[in-house]
């Protein structure tokens, strides 16, 4: 009982703080924080969270990370399932990653979080799914380009996005289209390549989400983003399975709307020119042949 209202204290203190000799409070306090967090008591654990949720400025990422409190909150996630300390974890890394440097992204990146995420979305609570979906953006909003690639080259990720597009909570659906769409924007040819790997079975829920009617204007733009970026194999393979899925009578149908009908029509675009290329290089071979 004293410790949980010392830690109230210490949230109290927080909350109140004024902006000069901030740094310094919070110097002053993370030992004590740094305590309460690794009590046995889920209680106290979650104060020491909601104490650190008060300093995500830019300024004090360097103070979480040279008093250790980023690599103690990942070694928490490593061996923990505890839904709320979990989620509070989360939200906690992604404040830092959205206002971090690169250097403090390529510190998350280094000690685990890439793992971490993936153990997040797959995590049987959804407000800890969501969470993750919300982390995994920020990092791919945040990320430079070497820390991208690191990011889109990690084994199972984009699959374990994937996964999410069929799950029955229509946030969870929701957040992970505007995710994915994120994510292609970013991605590179061969990234696109190696996601496609990853993950076959992406084009068939997208097209299933859009016969739907759910989200089309943001499927459609993930789709058009594919063929556009995608070298030209994966493209064919994504324009097959489009064709097996039968999509293109969606995709007609999304002409007639006046909201989709501009992404709609920059996918026929891409699609049709597949076929041209595809048909023009056919002709060419037949030709040689003869």
């Amino acid at each position: 009982m004293k410790l949980i209202s010392l830690a109230s204290v210490i949230v109290r203190i927080l909350f109140h703080r004024g902006s000069s000799g901030s740094e310094k409070i919070i110097s002053a306090l993370l030992p004590a924080i740094n305590t309460i967090f690794n009590h046995e008591n889920p209680k106290i654990q979650i104060l020491a969270l909601g104490s650190y949720d008060f300093f995500t400025d830019e300024n004090y990422a360097k103070l979480f990370i040279e008093n250790g409190v980023v690599k103690m909150c990942i070694g928490f996630l490593e061996t923990s399932m505890d839904s709320n300390r979990f989620e509070f974890i989360m939200r906690f890394f992604q404040k830092m990653i959205d206002e971090g440097s690169d250097s403090d992204i390529q510190y998350f990146i280094d000690n685990g979080i890439l793992r971490n995420v993936q153990k997040a979305l797959k995590h049987f609570n959804e407000d800890v799914k969501l969470v993750g979906i919300c982390l995994i953006t920020s990092l791919v909003q945040s990320a430079n380009g070497t820390q991208k690639h690191i990011i889109f080259n990690e084994p199972n990720l984009f699959s374990s996005i994937v996964n999410l597009l069929d799950h029955k909570n229509p946030s969870i659906r929701s957040s992970t289209l505007e995710l994915l769409l994120k994510y292609i924007d970013r991605a590179n040819s061969k990234e696109i390549i190696f996601s496609m790997f990853d993950s076959s079975n992406c084009i068939y829920q997208l097209c299933a989400l859009l016969k739907e009617n759910e989200m089309p204007v943001t499927i459609l733009r993930i789709l058009q983003n594919l063929l556009f970026k995608a070298d030209n194999k994966t493209a064919l393979n994504i324009r097959d399975i489009l064709i097996d899925c039968k999509a293109e009578a969606t995709m007609k149908e999304s002409l007639s709307d006046d909201s989709t009908f501009l992404y709609a029509a920059n996918l026929f675009s891409e699609f049709y020119d597949l076929n041209f290329w595809e048909k023009r290089a056919m002709s060419k071979s037949s030709h040689d042949e003869l």
